[in-house]
């Protein structure tokens, strides 16, 4: 997929200057303005998906994908995942 986006330049690819086996990848202005687009369009869907829960359950519903996400990030399970320090 990265690729895909490097070739439409919304991300651009580069070699890490501490380890040359890594490249890293970052967002282009025109990537963020994709991004801004589709968050924008997607609202709708974000509405119905979350009408049935109520504030409360929201708020419950985000501490556990936190949860999950901290856990993945602690974890060497997902190491090409994991988030940089």
């Amino acid at each position: 997929m990265s690729e895909r986006k490097r070739k439409k330049g919304m991300v651009k690819r580069e070699q890490d200057l501490t380890d040359g086996r890594k490249r890293n990848v970052t967002i282009t202005e025109k990537g963020r303005k994709a991004y801004k687009n589709t968050l924008k369009e997607s609202e709708p869907i974000r509405e119905h998906m979350y009408a049935n829960f109520s504030a409360d359950e929201l708020k419950m519903l985000k501490m556990f994908l936190d949860r999950i996400t901290k856990s993945l990030d602690s974890s060497d399970i997902l190491p090409c995942c994991r988030p940089k320090k």
